[in-house]
């Protein structure tokens, strides 16, 4: 009877002996946490199966953004090998741009570039107007004032 338990005891210790390993992939709601060109604080959040959405969000000094894309990263094969290095190479990305949502309308990562367009990731939402940052809104306005005011000059 002994020699029973003691034989349970190590297949339950051993359990993972033998067995495939796999690698580590990204789960739904997983975030991955990264800092734009000029320090915004972001977080990508991932969810869906087949059509999956992407929303980014980033803040700095009390300022703060968010969009979203969609996309059926599963067409790629090299995605659905290794999400989690897909998902990476679009941080990587991001955060060589000032901005995280602007001037990015369709992310392709490297290793999906030749997939079919509908496997890239498209921004369909934004907190932001198209091509135009806080700091190029304050210029607009400053240009403004400027041409009613020519005096100022």
């Amino acid at each position: 009877m002994k020699t029973v338990i003691l034989l349970l005891m190590m297949i339950c210790c051993m359990g993972g002996l033998g067995q495939k390993q796999t690698q580590k992939k990204r789960r739904n709601g997983e975030e991955i946490h990264f800092q734009t060109k000029v320090k915004d604080a972001c977080t990508m959040n991932m969810s869906g199966n087949g059509e999956m959405k992407l929303r980014i969000e980033c803040k700095n000094q009390g300022k703060s953004y968010w969009c979203e894309y969609t996309g059926k990263p599963s067409i790629c094969r090299p995605f659905n090998n290794n999400p989690k290095v897909y998902w990476n190479q679009i941080a990587l990305e991001l955060r060589k741009l000032p901005n995280a949502c602007q001037s990015t309308l369709v992310l392709k990562p490297s290793m999906c570039q030749k997939a079919p367009t509908d496997a890239h990731m498209k921004q369909v939402a934004s907190s932001m107007k198209p091509n135009q940052n806080p700091s190029q809104q304050a210029d607009t306005a400053n240009q403004g004032n400027q041409s009613r005011n020519p005096q100022l000059l």
